[in-house]
């Protein structure tokens, strides 16, 4: 009897043990799809906000270019990442549309510039003087700098919008100085960190969403616009995403086009230069 007790026992304390695991395994798998409805259902109310936004500032657009407004500039690179990495001077690139503090010569515009690091005292007088030989007598109470006080604590490839949206003082900044005044949004290179920097400061983007900003900022979907916009261009091929494809069609133009003796080649998602290459077909 003792033996049958213990034979017992250790049978039901091996079920027990596997009921332990599945519970564990059928309750992670129950946690997993409520973090995934969870996250979806935030995605899907900043896609919503995003469009509510974006149909908002359509509609307000022909009074709102005749108002006194804040325009608030984040040049942002929000790019791939394998493509931020392979950057150097990163940070550089992103401030160097430095220059759209010029949108101070219409007087009724004032301008937020976000940078990706502090300016130096020198770079804010050169601007101030510049604007001042453009005729605006004082125009440092019409434009604001500011950075992400996080902006050092973070990889050097995060792109500015990225950085700014885990910088819960500067995104205050920007709402207190937007409140109760007509603003909205100018991007660099829109991505989804645009949209959820949009969403939490409740401003408007001035641009297209992300998935669309993708398809036809590239050079194949600049080309397919021009195309049925009916516009000249040079002659060319687009939508190639293989080797044979592009051997293919550089052999047709090449024999299609004689008279051209130098072909450029271009990455189709690449920018500022970079990714480009050229074929001179007379050696």
């Amino acid at each position: 009897r003792g033996h049958l007790c213990r034979q017992g026992f250790r049978n039901a304390l091996f079920r027990f043990k596997a009921a332990l695991v599945i519970q564990r395994i059928w309750k992670t798998i129950l946690t997993c799809r409520a973090t995934a409805a969870t996250v979806q259902q935030i995605v899907e109310n900043r896609r919503l906000k995003m469009d509510e936004l974006s149909i908002r500032l359509k509609k307000q657009w022909g009074e709102l270019k005749r108002r006194r407004r804040v325009v608030v500039h984040i040049p942002s690179l929000s790019r791939e990442e394998a493509q931020r990495m392979s950057m150097s001077d990163f940070s550089m690139r992103q401030n160097a549309q430095l220059a759209r503090l010029t949108w101070l010569e219409a007087t009724d515009v004032e301008v937020l510039y976000v940078a990706p690091f502090p300016l130096s005292p020198d770079v804010l007088q050169y601007y101030t003087k510049l604007l001042q030989v453009r005729g605006d007598e004082h125009p440092n109470e019409r434009f604001k700098i500011v950075f992400p006080e996080n902006y050092d604590r973070f990889p050097s490839h995060l792109s500015l919008m990225t950085v700014l949206y885990y910088s819960p003082r500067c995104m205050a900044r920007i709402s207190n100085f937007c409140k109760g005044k007509d603003a909205y949004i100018i991007p660099g290179v829109v991505g989804p960190d645009d949209v959820k920097v949009a969403c939490k400061l409740d401003l408007p983007l001035l641009a297209p969403h992300p998935q669309l900003a993708a398809v036809y900022g590239s050079k194949s979907g600049s080309k397919r616009i021009f195309s049925l916009a009916e516009v000249n261009t040079p002659p060319g091929a687009y939508d190639l995403y293989s080797e044979s494809e592009t051997l293919h069609s550089l052999a047709r133009l090449v024999f299609e086009r004689i008279d051209i003796q130098r072909w450029l080649l271009k990455i189709d998602d690449e920018f500022l230069g970079r990714g480009h290459a050229w074929l001179d077909v007379s050696h």
